[in-house]
């Protein structure tokens, strides 16, 4: 079990969800699924994640806030992707 994984269990955030509006759409994400693309990330990532979610929890911060930056990530991953995948489609074409 990851370290963010076990941190986010223990403060009884792992079944919460995050909502959030990104380029004129909702999004609503499970934080488990936040958790799992970060597990699947590079050591590099990780590390990082590790490490700000030690300084939040450190000072008291507000994890979910972090899990909802991060989740905003993912959106901005995917869209970048999807687009790339229709450029590749239209030069193809």
């Amino acid at each position: 079990m990851s370290f963010m994984r076990t941190m986010i269990e223990e403060k009884g955030l792992l079944y919460e969800v995050v909502e959030f509006e990104h380029e004129g759409f909702e999004h609503t994400i499970p934080v488990e699924v936040v958790v799992e693309f970060i597990e699947k990330s590079p050591e590099s990532i990780r590390s990082k994640v590790n490490k700000t979610l030690s300084v939040i929890d450190f000072n008291n911060g507000n994890v979910l806030d972090f899990i909802e930056y991060l989740a905003k990530g993912m959106v901005q991953i995917w869209l970048n992707t999807k687009n790339l995948t229709i450029l590749s489609f239209s030069i193809i074409m």
